[in-house]
């Protein structure tokens, strides 16, 4: 697979029915370290804590807090000037059909072994990116708040709010 345009970033995504946790390296084959994980049973239309973690080489990916698969491979950083996108690939396709909600974005390996997930994240030192995602467009007209201290506020493109995600 590819990140849609072959450019460095880490990604989260569903492949067939596999939730799926890997780095592209600028390469043909983006997704050179891959975390697998089969979710044909679990589509039930309930809210679900994904989080992709990256620890030296070692790459996690936990599905409502329990560490459902892991790998190993280089320890990529990856520092580029590109877009984060959240819902599609970066150049725009590929877009999710589903909700998101709470995205954050760290300098540090959160999770490494099972844990209880939180239905809505603190700020804390270690967020660079924080975005609850169902606050709708603030007063200020900025309708993809960072509530981190870094203030990485974002642009939604083509998403819909959804103000109340508890009752969906």
């Amino acid at each position: 697979g590819t990140l849609g345009n072959n450019t460095d970033g880490f990604a989260i995504r569903i492949s067939t029915n596999n939730l799926q946790f890997g780095v592209c390296d600028n390469s043909t084959s983006c997704f050179s370290v891959v975390a697998t994980y089969d979710i044909t049973s679990v589509k039930d239309l309930h809210w679900h804590h994904i989080a992709g973690v990256r620890s030296g080489t070692n790459y996690y990916l936990f599905y409502d807090g329990v560490l459902k698969a892991s790998a190993t491979g280089t320890a990529y950083d990856i520092d580029n000037a590109n877009d984060i996108r959240i819902g599609s690939f970066n150049d725009g396709s590929s877009n999710f059909d589903g909700s998101i909600d709470e995205v954050r974005i760290s300098n540090s390996a959160r999770y490494t072994a099972s844990f209880t997930p939180s239905r809505r994240f603190a700020e804390d030192a270690n967020a660079k990116m924080l975005l609850h995602l169902d606050e709708g467009v603030d007063v200020s007209g900025v309708d993809a708040f960072d509530a981190s201290s870094s203030a990485n506020n974002g642009t939604n493109n083509s998403g819909t709010w959804v103000t109340d995600a508890r009752s969906l």
